[in-house]
């Protein structure tokens, strides 16, 4: 039939259409290092509408017509973060076991997200911020004002899921370099490998590593 023909000719015709990706007039603001990896499925449904204006001249325009994004500061990214899955980079699990791994103990506090109760069997987000760092570690706090329950506690929540230790030992060295810190030495089970040089390492509450070697 005359429609199916024409289907047809349209399908031809599709098949030898080449999207192309060009670069803004905006050299400071163009986006083709990253957009092109769009294959020619996804380009088909893009349209660039501000693609030949720079962004001084679309800050004059929004101005002109009283948009009210026309004074809104620039929005930040992240860029270059290396080879990594974007949507699994920024699932919300994957940011905040970044977030708790690097700024554990940040001296400030870190909000990620909102607190959450549950109501009528299922969980509701509140108003206040969810804050994922503790700004004022054992270690840096004085023996003296601790109790034992704090430092099991303290352990544990490092290292959940396991016995309390056998003891631990609160450093406190001005010389000849300046070291506060915690050492825990666990309970050792016949089946438990042990890990000699399992420390976490920290400068001013900044998360360095924790593959520190030849400490113990």
């Amino acid at each position: 039939s005359k429609r199916e023909k024409v289907k047809s000719e349209e399908k031809k015709l599709l098949s030898i259409i080449n999207y192309q990706l060009l670069k803004s007039k905006d050299s400071n603001k163009d986006q083709t290092y990253f957009l092109h990896q769009l294959n020619q499925e996804q380009l088909k449904h893009i349209l660039f509408p501000i693609g030949d204006y720079t962004k001084t001249r679309v800050r004059s325009l929004a101005k002109e017509f009283k948009l009210p994004t026309a004074e809104k500061s620039e929005s930040m990214g992240i860029c270059f973060v290396g080879e990594v899955p974007m949507k699994e980079f920024l699932e919300k699990s994957r940011i905040e076991n970044l977030l708790k791994k690097y700024c554990r103990f940040l001296p400030v506090e870190i909000a990620f997200g909102k607190e959450t109760e549950w109501k009528d069997g299922k969980e509701v987000e509140l108003e206040k911020d969810r804050i994922i760092n503790e700004t004022n570690p054992l270690w840096t706090r004085k023996p003296a004002d601790l109790k034992e329950e704090e430092y099991n506690q303290f352990y544990n929540d490092l290292y959940p899921f396991t016995d309390e230790p056998l003891f631990h030992i609160h450093l406190n060295v001005d010389y000849p370099f300046n070291l506060t810190g915690i050492l825990y030495f666990p309970k050792i089970k016949n089946n438990f490998e042990v890990q000699r040089n399992k420390i976490q390492l920290y400068c001013n509450q900044v998360f360095v590593t924790d593959a520190v070697e030849g400490i113990v």
